[in-house]
């Protein structure tokens, strides 16, 4: 991988298979839109004046997972949960 955006592109890929069936049981589309309409709606409970701090503890170690060694590099500062 050269770059971040390189390495979204391919993780998204190689993501969307293992993620399909836990969409799907949650009543999300399993494909690319499903997974944004699952950040947005993980979003809608971790940001705000009332954030659901477990939720937003489980969705940051599952970013950090997910991500490895480039989370930090992709992710920065900015755009953490935690």
């Amino acid at each position: 991988v050269r770059d971040q955006g390189e390495f979204v592109c391919y993780l998204n890929k190689v993501a969307l298979p293992v993620q399909k069936p836990i969409l799907e049981k949650w009543g999300f589309e399993g494909s690319d839109l499903g997974v944004a309409e699952m950040r947005r709606a993980i979003q809608d409970h971790t940001m705000g004046a009332t954030p659901n701090e477990k939720l937003k503890r489980q969705a940051e170690i599952t970013m950090r997972a997910l991500y490895g060694e480039m989370y930090d590099p992709v992710r920065g500062q900015g755009l953490r949960l935690l």
